[in-house]
């Protein structure tokens, strides 16, 4: 019998185990920064930061958000989404995905959008294979203010 993946909100007694999940996607914010992070978009309902628990471990968290548009209708975003390797294909990550989906839904939000770094050529497959497909290949400009 396989353990069921619960997605639920995450909270700030999370936060620990987001620092680690960030980790694997090669981000290192420190606690202080996470932390403030979380509290600026916890109570938005433009955000969704959700956690997933695997046997009551947390194994994997997403974070979806709206992003408005001046030429184009709203979309729902997913920032980021993160599994830990030893739960990589189980579901995690589809349940997560899913979860982001039916949040935008929720709002009436038509489509999600996903960046994903070009060397992550096992994640382009996750993506495709649940019905995402490539539309833009973009260079991304960071300039930072002081």
């Amino acid at each position: 019998m396989s353990v069921p993946i619960t997605v639920r909100p995450m909270t700030k007694a999370d936060l620990g185990a987001a620092e680690a999940l960030c980790e694997t996607l090669d981000y290192a914010p420190s606690p202080d920064d996470l932390r403030s992070h979380y509290e600026s978009m916890a109570d938005s309902s433009e955000h969704s930061l959700m956690i997933a628990e695997l046997g009551g471990r947390v194994v994997g968290f997403v974070h979806v958000f709206i992003k408005r548009m001046l030429e184009d209708a709203p979309q729902a975003q997913v920032q980021a989404i993160a599994t830990l390797p030893d739960v990589q294909g189980q579901g995690v990550g589809s349940r997560l995905l899913a979860a982001a989906e039916d949040w935008a839904r929720a709002r009436g939000i038509g489509a999600v959008t996903i960046y994903c770094a070009e060397y992550r050529d096992d994640t382009h497959d996750f993506y495709a294979a649940r019905g995402y497909d490539l539309t833009v290949r973009s260079s991304r400009f960071q300039k930072r203010l002081d």
